[in-house]
């Protein structure tokens, strides 16, 4: 039943989510959001990747999400969770209640959880009762509360901070990190959530910074975007440190300003994560993004780790005094383009003109020179074929391979060869790639877990299949046998439907939309005969305009009526004539009604026939359609809608170079002068022209 308790674990963790994200401060003591934990975990998984079995602690544990979360990730690289061993501290003990029970409910085995409900800086755990000794990890993850009071009084000769130091009463965020190295192995991996000012506070927090770099424990610091965690909007990071390593330098990732507002939070998108680990993997260095510091500087710098001293933000845009005077755009603006150029070789002298001055303008026809340009357009299909060729690998893990292949597996499959695949591509971002993928598996991952089960058993296997064959018919469409096929298609909504009926009910489907619109047309007809009918005259007993009823039989009583009413001006022939005119369409309006409701019961009774008897290959190539052809089309779009931004950026630099402050007093002075000229014209007697005149100087200047 791992399944199901996969299942409830999902919503169980859903609702400890909602409840976070509503709960305001209170909801930082035991939730960490679900992207920052995937960060951490994607590091603690890569690290961990060959090792048979892994131990996991998480000191400051909440709901335990973030435990949950490296499970997940380690699972990934084709690793059982079964083969994890958990350790969850929590102090408050409502919270840690919540621990041991989202852990079961995600079906880990109960003898892999160890809970502790104590205060983690004053009670030492987790240790190992047979030696008397403290137990040591292969990964310590934890996301412990930002600068905590504590009391440090008798806590000098503990062995978690003897070689290190104290942290300030004020702030036990050090406490926290040191007890986390504490239990680690000397090849573990500790990621660990702290607030900004960690990097550059001086006093206590410095000295303890200072051992940590020349011990060249610290191996990465990573910046988040502000306003990521319920509860406060202080900026924070996540620190990666190791108690042995080889490199001797620390890796900075500037990771604060890729993220996306969902409502009053900022939340790291897929593309955001997958980048920071890929980056933290293999060291690279980016430009405005990660760089490898030596120690040498860092000790330079005074041992100070805040990253926009090592990573410079990107420069801030300056005006162009010449520009603004005389117009024209300059060329470093169009060199900061230079990419483009040197991918859509020789488009930069088909698009400007330069003048004399050496500004440039942008040539009026740029729009059609960008949609004929012949580099454009080989770029574009060049786009278009790199993603298509994904087709087969697509079809391989997610149709063929759906049985035997699991989620995380086919996910990583798949995203290695689009970020392979993207990567050759110049100017595409294979991290945009990436964030498409990502944001379609959740469909298909959705779909998957729909099909995946039923009754605890397989959807598509050969027992399953038989069974279904066997004990199941359709009495009403002449014992018509539901495959198990038929059976799992219902499990993917409305789509498979529709496909149904565009795919093998074309004709009747165009026959129900031509009667739809005729019904439609009829209705709307009706209804402006409703609008003939006099105001403020009472015919509710004859005509309900909402349903559309009319009663033939008291025609002529309600017409003798309207004749009577003042208000009519009607005859009583005119008004029965009216009348009958409003019968006959009523009667055609329900007509077509009929019609259309005809047509639609028999291509329902059609469409639900062929979904209840649908072979293997029709459902594959329904989860074809509605799984791969739309995820390979975003990808597809990606070279033209680069080429519209582009195209954006161009129309952005032509408009803000257009204007001059020259043009502008020319045009000043052009208006003024008319306004003189109007006021000169204009009668009054002594005094006022007099007053007038004087406008006419001011105007003048």
């Amino acid at each position: 039943m791992r399944g199901g308790y996969d299942v409830l674990g999902f919503i169980y963790e859903y609702l400890i989510g909602q409840f976070a994200s509503s709960a305001g401060k209170k909801a930082g003591e035991f939730y960490t959001p679900h992207e920052v934990s995937e960060l951490m975990a994607e590091i603690v998984a890569y690290s961990l990747k060959d090792r048979e079995r892994i131990s996991v602690y998480d000191p400051t544990s909440g709901s335990g999400s973030l435990l949950i979360t490296i499970g997940k990730a380690i699972e990934k690289q084709g690793k059982s969770t079964d083969s994890i061993r958990y350790f969850a501290q929590e102090i408050i003990e409502a919270t840690y209640n919540l621990i041991r029970m989202n852990l079961v409910m995600r079906g880990i085995i109960r003898d892999n959880i160890s809970t502790s409900n104590n205060d983690t800086l004053r009670n030492d755990w987790p240790r190992n009762t047979l030696k008397d000794e403290p137990l040591l990890v292969d990964a310590v993850v934890s996301n412990p509360p930002y600068s905590l009071k504590w009391n440090p009084d008798g806590m000098a000769a503990d062995p978690r901070f003897q070689n290190y130091g104290l942290a300030p009463k004020s702030a036990a965020d050090f406490a926290f990190l040191l007890h986390d190295l504490y239990h680690l192995k000397y090849d573990g991996i500790l990621t660990i959530v702290l607030p900004h000012g960690v990097l550059f506070r001086g006093g206590e927090e410095e000295r303890i910074r200072t051992q940590l770099l020349k011990l060249n424990q610290i191996d990465a610091v990573i910046g988040l975007p502000p306003n990521i965690f319920f509860g406060t909007g202080i900026p924070t990071i996540i620190m990666v440190l190791r108690k042995s390593r080889e490199q001797k330098d620390v890796l900075f990732i500037d990771a604060s300003k890729g993220f996306e507002k969902v409502t009053a939070k900022n939340k790291l998108r897929a593309r955001d994560i997958r980048k920071a680990v890929e980056v933290w993997k293999d060291r690279k260095e980016l430009e405005g993004f990660s760089r490898r510091v030596s120690f040498e500087e860092i000790e330079n710098n005074g041992f100070n780790l805040n990253i926009p001293r090592y990573i410079a933000s990107s420069e801030e845009e300056r005006s162009d005094l010449y520009s603004l005077i005389y117009s024209g755009i300059p060329k470093k603006e169009i060199d900061t383009l230079q990419p483009f150029w040197n991918v859509f070789e020789g488009l930069k002298e088909k698009l400007f003109n330069q003048r004399e001055d050496g500004y440039f303008v942008l040539k009026e026809n740029a729009k059609e020179i960008l949609e004929n340009f012949p580099a454009i357009i080989e770029f574009k299909k060049k786009v278009h074929e790199s993603f298509k060729a994904l087709f087969p690998l697509l079809k391989q893990k997610l149709i063929a391979e759906r049985q035997v292949i699991s989620q995380s597996l086919a996910f990583e499959s798949i995203a290695s060869e689009i970020l392979e695949q993207a990567e050759k591509l110049p100017l595409i971002d294979k991290y945009e790639a990436f964030e498409l993928f990502s944001q379609h598996w959740t469909e298909i991952t959705n779909d998957m877990e729909a099909l995946s089960s039923q009754d605890g058993s397989e959807v598509f296997g050969e027992e399953q299949r038989q069974e279904k064959t066997d004990e199941r018919n359709n009495p009403e469409l002449g014992k018509e046998e539901i495959t198990s096929y038929g059976e799992a298609s219902f499990q993917l909504g409305a789509f498979v439907r529709t496909f149904i009926q565009e795919r093998y009910f074309p004709t009747k489907l165009e026959e129900l939309s031509s009667a739809e619109r005729s019904a439609e047309l009829a209705k709307e007809e009706l209804k402006e005969l409703y609008g003939e009918i006099p105001e403020d005259f009472e015919f509710d007993s004859a005509i309900d305009q909402d349903k559309e009823v009319f009663i033939p039989k008291e025609i002529k009583a309600l017409s003798k009526a309207i004749a009577k009413d003042e208000k009519a001006g009607l005859t009583l022939s005119e008004s029965q004539e009216f009348l009958k005119k409003v019968a006959s369409q009523i009667s055609a309006a329900d007509k077509t009604r009929k019609e259309a409701k005809k047509i639609y019961e028999e291509l329902d009774g059609e469409t639900s026939k062929k979904q209840q008897s649908l072979t293997e290959e029709e459902f594959e190539e329904i989860l074809t359609n509605k799984w791969i052809y739309p995820l390979v089309k975003s990808w597809e779009r990606m070279g033209d809608d680069l080429v519209f931004k582009f195209s954006e950026k161009l129309s952005t630099l032509q408009a803000k170079h257009s204007s001059s402050f020259i043009a502008l007093e020319e045009e000043i002075k052009k208006t003024s002068d008319e306004l003189s000229s109007l006021l000169s014209e204009l009668q009054a007697d002594e005094i006022q022209s007099k007053a007038l005149k004087a406008l006419q100087e001011l105007i003048k200047g």
